[in-house]
């Protein structure tokens, strides 16, 4: 349940405020990795076994630039389904062509091979096959140029992927 939101209720003020809804996604993080710190310490483990490699994964709802900032400094890797048309710079250099995410992941031609995947059905839609394809590239998140939370003012380094189906059945709406 979302938690009360002040009327008039200024970005500076939603900012401080400690019960504001964007702060569940780091909070969430860390409750991840007391447990996991608690799952080692009750089996005799003193650090993670090698070569596992800890993913965090999240929807649109996570895709802020607080919680982004804050998996980099933490040194945590992601994986996002990205909500955000993000200004970026190309490339993982200081001068790389600027642009949108997603209006620049849209412009990339698909890599490697396609692959098929099963769609759920929704709204009594039954499930389908797709064959989806895809493609990435390294970017600079830039920083927003509205501050809504609390995060470094530096540029992000990621990796974009971008799937999608490029041969829908008729009358369905692509993936």
């Amino acid at each position: 349940v979302r938690g009360e939101r002040p009327e008039k209720e200024s970005y500076a003020q939603s900012r401080e405020r400690q019960g504001r809804e964007s702060l569940l996604w780091p909070r969430g993080v860390e409750a991840t990795q007391r447990a996991l710190a608690t799952a080692c310490e009750a089996t005799g483990l003193h650090e993670l076994p090698a070569g596992l490699m800890l993913v965090d994964v999240f929807d649109r709802g996570g895709d802020t630039f607080e919680m982004l900032d804050y998996l980099d400094r933490h040194q945590r890797r992601y994986v996002a389904r990205s909500s955000q048309n993000r200004a970026i710079t190309v490339g993982h250099g200081e001068e790389g062509e600027a642009g949108l995410l997603h209006g620049y992941l849209r412009t990339l031609p698909r890599q490697g091979s396609g692959r098929q995947v099963t769609v759920h059905g929704r709204d009594g839609q039954p499930d389908r096959q797709a064959a989806v394809v895809i493609s990435w590239a390294a970017v600079r998140l830039k920083v927003p140029g509205q501050q809504r939370g609390h995060y470094r003012k530096q540029a992000l380094l990621a990796w974009a992927v971008r799937v999608w189906e490029p041969g829908p059945p008729a009358g369905v709406e692509a993936v």
